[in-house]
């Protein structure tokens, strides 16, 4: 993993635009910004399915990416490494971009954390998109929030459920911790039996 990046996002839709929403296939307002690469396809395919892509990215244990979508509300959380990044972007990008046109309000933020200083916002208010590149001071700032806070714990609860999901199980090619054959203490000797005390034979 050559870098990875903090995933936060907030939509809101009307209530009796979600579902409407959910299944009206992305137009070409789900291109997305010039610097988000979207080689995902996501053009002309409904936000349902993308969720569906979204829930299906392959990860490794220390990493997560939790889209929820239910009552009206998108939500988004994780921390993604670069492969992830690539594939998950231009899907995160249309999904919020699709909402203006029914009536969604939000924002998603993506920033780097480990490997990499980039950081970009896509903005959905008001029937319009807008989307940014973040400098270092507006990635410094995010960095410093409540939205950062929140993904921080979410990560530590995450690597404590990944820690208790590895259980050690050594193969046979794993050390068994036993000394050489040189090195091996001798066993020590018998303890000498006792002496039994004479008896005569055959008893008087």
């Amino acid at each position: 993993m050559v870098f990875d990046a903090w995933v936060y996002g907030q939509l809101d839709l009307p209530p009796e635009q979600f579902t409407r929403w959910l299944s009206h296939p992305l137009g070409p307002e789900a291109r997305g910004p010039d610097f988000v690469a979207d080689d995902s396809g996501c053009v002309g395919r409904e936000p349902l399915v993308i969720l569906e892509g979204l829930h299906q990215l392959e990860l490794t244990p220390l990493e997560f990416l939790g889209v929820g979508a239910d009552f009206g509300t998108v939500s988004v959380r994780g921390l993604i490494g670069d492969q992830a990044v690539l594939h998950s972007q231009g899907l995160l990008t249309g999904l919020f971009a699709s909402a203006a046109a029914h009536g969604g309000d939000g924002r998603l933020v993506v920033v780097g954390r480990r490997g990499t200083t980039f950081g970009y916002e896509v903005q959905v208010t008001c029937g319009a998109v807008r989307a940014r590149s973040l400098n270092e001071a507006q990635r410094a700032e995010f960095l410093e929030s409540r939205a950062c806070s929140e993904l921080r714990a979410l990560e530590a609860a995450n690597r404590r459920v990944a820690l208790e999901l590895d259980v050690p199980n050594p193969g046979p090619t794993a050390p068994q911790w036993r000394l050489p054959a040189s090195e091996t203490p001798a066993a020590p000797a018998p303890a000498p039996a006792a002496e039994s005390p004479a008896v005569a034979w055959p008893p008087a």
